[in-house]
């Protein structure tokens, strides 16, 4: 299962935010980190492999990380 949030970024990319997006990524180890210079928006991408059946306590709990770690990056970014 794959999740892909992606949220615009108003400031202009710069080698900072490359920087940023690269540190992030040496310390993330549920998914990576990345900025799109073409749409403008950063994103975060997460691979949970499913060996097990998936209860909707479970999805939440994964898309709550998800969620909790790309807005972490966002904010990083952001600053």
């Amino acid at each position: 299962m794959v999740f892909c949030l992606a949220k615009a970024i108003t400031k202009p990319n710069t080698a900072k935010q490359q920087k940023i997006a690269n540190e992030l990524n040496l310390r993330s180890i549920l998914g990576s980190h990345a900025i799109n210079e073409e749409v403008g928006c950063y994103s975060y991408r997460a691979t949970h492999w499913l060996d097990t059946e998936l209860d909707a306590e479970r999805f939440f709990e994964i898309l709550n990380r998800c969620v909790d770690e790309a807005n972490r990056g966002f904010l990083k970014l952001a600053s």
